[in-house]
């Protein structure tokens, strides 16, 4: 975790993530102090690097390292009663079945992760020709996904999408140009601003 964000724990003692993000999350019987906005990408430690707590202040990192373990999505149950999350996945049937981890314990998550549009247009370095061919296991839990999105067309719509290109790509591959990554993740904050207001 990462950002303008400390948190008392029930002991006392004060975990502060705007001067070391190598803490880990606590356990979650404590009180937390949240300021404006969260996030959660997988480019966590390219983000840091960037200068990104600096350009934006009011945004709180957190990783999840791939799939989110208990403690991460009780923590974030948390703050999401207070503020937006938007979710940063791979634009793969992992990222999409990441977001859905979240999106069971925060149902008003926004998935911000990359998009067959980006890939269209060869938005932030996204070009068929460097994305990876689904593997038979991404095109079953591509099928499992929109099956399990019934109610949410927006959902289904946007992996039955990446179903039919049959390709992945990765947030590495945008993580290679810190600038480019800065930009997309300004795009998907002022994005998610929009849709929540």
């Amino acid at each position: 975790m990462y950002g303008n964000l400390s948190i008392e724990l029930i002991d006392g003692s004060t975990l502060d993530y705007s001067q070391d993000f190598a803490h880990g999350l606590p356990h979650v019987s404590l009180s937390a102090t949240v300021y404006d906005r969260l996030l959660i990408p997988t480019a966590f430690f390219a983000l840091i690097q960037s200068g990104f707590g600096q350009k934006f202040p009011w945004v709180v990192l957190v990783t999840g390292k791939g799939y989110p373990d208990i403690n991460t999505r009780e923590i974030l149950s948390l703050f999401a009663t207070k503020l937006p999350v938007s979710v940063l996945v791979d634009y793969d049937p992992d990222g999409a079945n990441i977001f859905k981890v979240y999106a069971l314990q925060l149902p008003h998550a926004c998935w911000a992760g990359m998009h067959c549009t980006m890939v269209r247009i060869g938005k932030w370095g996204l070009d068929l020709d460097i994305m990876t061919e689904f593997s038979v296991r991404d095109r079953k839990l591509a099928l499992q996904l929109i099956e399990n999105w019934k109610n949410s067309v927006f959902r289904r719509r946007r992996m039955a999408k990446m179903l039919y290109r049959g390709k992945k790509a990765e947030l590495e591959m945008i993580t290679q140009f810190r600038a480019m990554l800065v930009d997309y993740i300004q795009h998907i904050i002022l994005d998610s601003m929009i849709s929540q207001s």
